[in-house]
């Protein structure tokens, strides 16, 4: 009898134990950031998925009608950026806005990157997603979907830069060995936020180095017009 109480004991603890560990693996697997979605009706889990990265100052519905909108074969998951600025406005790292100042702390930078290379890992296996991966974002999220997509290489399939950068800091954690995603990069002419000039330097160092890029530039500020829309949805057909 003694010993047969003794069994049942262990056997409940060893269950408790169990669940426990399932409860924390549950948690850690878990998407960190905030989020909203638009998923296919017809086998999600097959379909390719789009996740959206805002700009500086903007939030998470900000490009999901664009999502939306491009390809209604696509899930689409749009993201919100850590860091609240002021109600509705968040983002990605903190920038430095005074003239003259250092706009931007690149650990902050790497930081924010692990965050979201995260945040892709567990939205994927939460939601069950085994298509193709495309990520993109405009202005301060297309810096950071190109640094993930450059850096990571085997974790998305496409990306999008809308308005975008590459910062000189990220360049060091290139490997030209590795087998890139396609990169679908778009700019306005008359950008004044982030410099045109400047883009083209970007590019031509990432083409000199074996990258492939499609580009499209417009006669538009820093905006997506709808030219830059139609070139995007005819890109991912």
């Amino acid at each position: 009898m003694y010993l047969r109480k003794n069994i049942q004991v262990w056997l409940i603890l060893f269950l408790v134990l169990i669940s426990l560990l399932s409860c924390k693996q549950n948690e850690e697997t878990k998407p960190k950031l905030y989020y909203e979605k638009h998923l296919v009706s017809d086998k999600p889990n097959k379909n390719p998925t789009l996740i959206l990265f805002h700009g500086y100052g903007s939030n998470e519905k900000d490009l999901l009608p664009l999502g939306k909108g491009l390809n209604e074969n696509y899930n689409v998951i749009s993201v919100r950026a850590p860091i609240t600025l002021s109600e509705d406005k968040y983002a990605w790292y903190p920038l430095n806005l005074n003239p003259g100042k250092t706009k931007y702390q690149f650990e902050d930078v790497k930081s924010v990157k692990s965050e979201m290379v995260a945040f892709i890992k567990a939205i994927k296996q939460s939601l069950d997603l085994n298509g193709e991966t495309y990520i993109g974002g405009f202005s301060q999220g297309a810096i950071m979907s190109l640094y993930i997509g450059l850096t990571e290489t085997d974790l998305v399939d496409g990306v999008i830069v809308l308005s975008g950068h590459l910062y000189d800091e990220m360049k060091s954690e290139i490997d030209f060995k590795d087998k890139f995603p396609k990169i679908f990069l778009s700019h306005g002419y008359h950008d004044r936020v982030l410099d045109f000039g400047l883009l083209e330097k970007n590019v031509a160092y990432l083409e000199g180095n074996g990258i492939a890029i499609d580009q499209k530039y417009y006669d538009a500020a820093h905006s997506i017009s709808q030219d830059n829309f139609e070139d995007l949805k005819a890109w991912l057909r």
